[in-house]
């Protein structure tokens, strides 16, 4: 039941409230958001594409982790994928 509420908070003109969608639907393991969130990251400026975009990280699947390569600096989503091998989930930093 929270996934429509989450893609529907990807639009929101408040980039805050759509990286926390964006968390909420790769906790979820939603990957048919997974275009919904590149769209949401596509559309924030620069410094919020990168938070919206960090859960792709969190998905196993090769066109999430394409865009998390677009939108977040290397070293950053090195780390991210690093955590994720370690069993890292989001919203648990």
């Amino acid at each position: 039941r929270a996934v429509s509420p989450l893609r529907r908070a990807l639009a929101s003109p408040n980039y805050l409230i759509a990286a926390q969608a964006s968390e909420g639907l790769a906790l979820l393991k939603d990957d048919g958001a997974i275009p919904m969130i590149v769209d949401a990251a596509r559309r924030a400026p620069a410094s919020a594409a990168r938070l919206i975009a960090e859960p792709l990280g969190y998905f196993a699947n090769p066109d999430a982790q394409a865009a998390l390569d677009l939108f977040v600096p290397a070293e950053q989503a090195q780390r991210l994928r690093e955590r994720v091998r370690q069993g890292g989930r989001p919203l648990h930093r």
